[in-house]
């Protein structure tokens, strides 16, 4: 699936959400992206953690093609070049790092894929913003706080800050990252860990799945309720 990095990195924002994964039984694996696409899903993370997740990502591109044209399946755990460029060699539209590794982003870049690295530090983060960087993972999210965010989010104004590593689908966890400006929540083991998918606990996850992207859309809605009632006074002040 042809994509640019423009529009990946919107359909990533407008979700609010960005799920991640590994299972290593193709049949589960693609119940999950039948359950994520239901709800609203366009962009969802697999990642490089186990023996089978070459053989596995190859059959859920194939299945996307199949089935969801228009959903992004990207890898995520990549901690080599050469894995990088391997994934995006089999349809991966944007890689994700734990951490920030500029070979990875130099082989991403020049292979027109989207290049999320890991940060955890204002070093790091301004590392990859000099390697071309646009997204950022800020990981673990469970360590830094959504505090961090709002200490270093106006220093980065051009890169969109992706919080990761803990969060759990609780509004009293997402809605202060969300506040401080996350372009979107990549959640992984606390919305579809193994133990969910060992049970095939599909109605658990989708449950889950529909509560936090409910969580999102309305912290969206009141925060656009608020930019418009901050303009309405604006004008009634400038009159």
């Amino acid at each position: 699936m042809a994509t640019n990095n423009a529009s990946t990195i919107e359909v990533i924002k407008k979700n609010g959400l960005l799920p991640m994964y590994y299972y290593d039984n193709i049949e589960v694996a693609k119940q999950v992206i039948d359950i994520l696409y239901a709800a609203g899903i366009f962009a969802v993370e697999y990642t490089n953690r186990g023996e089978k997740t070459e053989e596995i990502f190859k059959e859920l591109i194939a299945y996307r093609d199949a089935n969801y044209p228009d959903l992004l399946i990207g890898a995520g755990t990549i901690k080599k070049a050469e894995d990088a460029a391997l994934y995006i060699d089999l349809g991966a539209s944007f890689i994700s790092s734990p951490g920030m590794i500029k070979e990875i982003g130099k082989t991403v870049q020049d292979k027109g894929a989207l290049w999320i690295p890991g940060c955890m530090t204002i070093s790091e983060i301004m590392e990859a913003e000099i390697c071309g960087a646009t997204v950022v993972k800020l990981c673990p999210a469970s360590i830094l706080k959504s505090s961090f965010l709002v200490g270093i989010k106006n220093i980065f104004p051009k890169i969109a800050f992706i919080p990761m590593g803990g969060l759990d689908v609780d509004r009293y966890v997402l809605t202060p990252w969300l506040d401080a400006g996350a372009a979107s929540l990549s959640i992984g083991s606390r919305l579809l860990g193994k133990a969910l998918l060992d049970n095939k606990a599909f109605d658990i996850i989708e449950l889950r799945v529909r509560k936090a992207l409910s969580i999102i859309k309305l912290i969206a809605s009141v925060k656009q309720e608020e930019k418009q009632t901050l303009d309405e006074i604006r004008k009634k002040t400038a009159i």
